[in-house]
């Protein structure tokens, strides 16, 4: 499947070959990245990777589940092939990009694709390895945005989310979102042109963000004084004014946190009216230098996500995401 009417296809000898390529454009693992809707990685690190800045070292955390990923995506595609016959599968070779004809930066590396009855054309299928994951919380809206960003470069109506969430595959076709998709597109390409212009994006205060400023600038110059720009000042009265509310919200949040508590009482679980559940279980930490002990633990789980409104959702502070959601609504 290297022929779709909206984007090229493009192999590539190796694995080093294939990394150049990806800082050619953004791709479908860039994308939740752009809208805040990533764990992993946050605009600005996108951004320093495609300038070709050097990077931190990664967490080896997060290196070893990467690897088990790849190593784990052969087999959890064999694993869904077999689970849901209904599927006809297909594997393209590992080192690809599917390019938009249209915008070139547009960029996908697809796990596999599927093909089934009930569509004339074929699917994308994401494959996930999320073992920190319910099966039930494995619809992910990073995934989400990953997956659509696909079907828009390949034209296709539908996709697969394969998520091997702790000990169980579950899977989820999705339509193809196409307000969704023009507001993601604007947005990518305004990222994309700050990339040429090599003019970061707003910068956030995200773990990874601070991890690449430091790795940026290790060490000072001595006795070097810098003089900081007029609207430094902005930045240090908010930076205080956020200190002193960061604490009253806390406090705010502990005394809600508590209510729920209260509420959900000698239940287990308490559910909202619009689907929002909060699980108040019972958790068992072993004994090892410290002795054991039991303790209940409050989470909440989201209602169902309405995809329209996924960019607002995920920062409705920054402007150029609130302008693409409305995009999207208007759609």
């Amino acid at each position: 499947m290297d022929a779709f009417d909206t984007a090229e296809f493009e192999e590539y000898p190796s694995e080093a070959a294939w990394l150049a390529a990806r800082r050619q454009g953004i791709g479908s693992s860039d994308a939740p990245a752009l809208i805040g809707a990533s764990k992993h990685r946050t605009p600005y690190e996108v951004f320093c990777e495609k300038i070709g800045l050097e990077l931190p070292p990664p967490d080896p955390r997060n290196q070893e589940l990467m690897a088990w990923g790849r190593e784990l995506e052969e087999p959890i595609f064999r694993r869904f092939q077999a689970m849901v016959p209904a599927y006809r599968l297909y594997k393209p070779t590992p080192h690809h990009n599917y390019v938009s004809k249209v915008e070139p930066w547009r960029r996908a590396t697809i796990d596999g694709f599927a093909l089934t009855a009930g569509h004339e054309e074929p699917g994308p299928v994401e494959i996930k390895w999320a073992p920190y994951l319910d099966p039930d919380d494995a619809l992910l809206p990073g995934y989400q945005v990953q997956l659509q960003h696909q079907m828009g470069i390949l034209g296709a109506a539908w996709g697969v989310l394969v998520v091997f969430a702790r000990s169980e595959l579950v899977w989820f076709e999705q339509e193809r979102h196409q307000g969704f998709l023009e507001a993601l597109w604007g947005l990518e390409e305004r990222f994309w042109r700050k990339v040429q212009r090599r003019e970061p994006p707003e910068l956030d205060g995200l773990p990874g963000t601070l991890a690449v400023l430091l790795a940026r600038f290790p060490a000072p110059t001595p006795g070097f004084v810098k003089p900081l720009p007029e609207k430094a000042l902005r930045w240090d009265a908010e930076r205080q004014h956020a200190l002193i509310e960061t604490r009253r919200w806390q406090r705010v949040a502990d005394e809600q946190k508590a209510r729920l508590m209260e509420a959900i009482g000698d239940a287990e679980a308490g559910v909202l009216l619009d689907g929002t559940s909060y699980t108040w279980r019972l958790q068992t930490r072993a004994g090892y230098t410290v002795a054991p002990s039991e303790h209940r633990d409050l989470r909440r789980r989201k209602g169902p996500l309405d995809l329209s409104a996924l960019l607002e959702t995920l920062q409705p502070n920054q402007e150029e995401l609130s302008d693409a959601a409305e995009t999207a609504a208007a759609t």
